[in-house]
């Protein structure tokens, strides 16, 4: 490995640290979040999705309207932004994983969606 490839490497992650913290996280939970993503995808017939409310302050509501409680994942990201950062996170620990977001026109809901990807047999 060549001194600028350690740099590099050592930039990247610096980075993926820093964008941990940022999140309130460890490295390790990331593997622990994306396990049990993979749990609910298996338990759900392929994917899992989860339809979010955006409250007026700019976090994610943590409780759906029958009552029970969103997701570690959506609470762990706690706003629409770090929604996106988690996934990213999760899917450079389980390349696997796919995560496709939708916005309503009004900014006030969010649904995501996650599964394992199709590997082609080309």
């Amino acid at each position: 490995m060549s001194f600028e490839d350690f740099e590099n490497k050592k930039d990247k992650n610096e980075q993926h640290i820093k964008e941990l913290e940022s999140l309130g996280l460890f490295p390790g939970e990331i593997k622990d979040l994306g396990n049990l993503l993979k749990d609910k995808i298996l338990a759900n017939k392929g994917e899992f999705s989860e339809d979010l409310t955006i409250r007026k302050e700019g976090d994610l509501e943590w409780e759906n309207p029958d009552g029970s409680v969103t997701s570690l994942f959506s609470n762990l990201a706690g706003n629409p932004e770090n929604i996106y950062l988690l996934a990213k996170k999760i899917q450079e620990e389980f390349p696997e994983l796919e995560f496709n977001f939708k916005r309503d026109k009004h900014g006030k809901k969010i649904k995501y969606t996650v599964k394992e990807k199709k590997i082609s047999n080309e």
